[in-house]
């Protein structure tokens, strides 16, 4: 008897393709956690706003 072969659900992509797209993701969120940060040094944003655009964005563990 043969085993069966489970086929990919139609729609979904593959573990490869979900690791990369999330490693995009990922590279973006560090350089717009050091544009807030640098705003924020050179007086453009408020320290206040800065902090709470970091910890709403997801950016605190960055």
């Amino acid at each position: 008897m043969t085993p069966n072969k489970k086929k990919a659900a139609a729609g979904f992509g593959t573990r490869a393709a979900s690791k990369n797209q999330s490693g995009r993701n990922h590279s973006i969120r560090p350089r717009l956690k050091a544009a807030i940060v640098r705003l924020d040094l050179w007086g453009v944003l408020p320290v206040k706003l800065a902090q709470w655009l970091i910890q709403r964005g997801g950016l605190r563990h960055v």
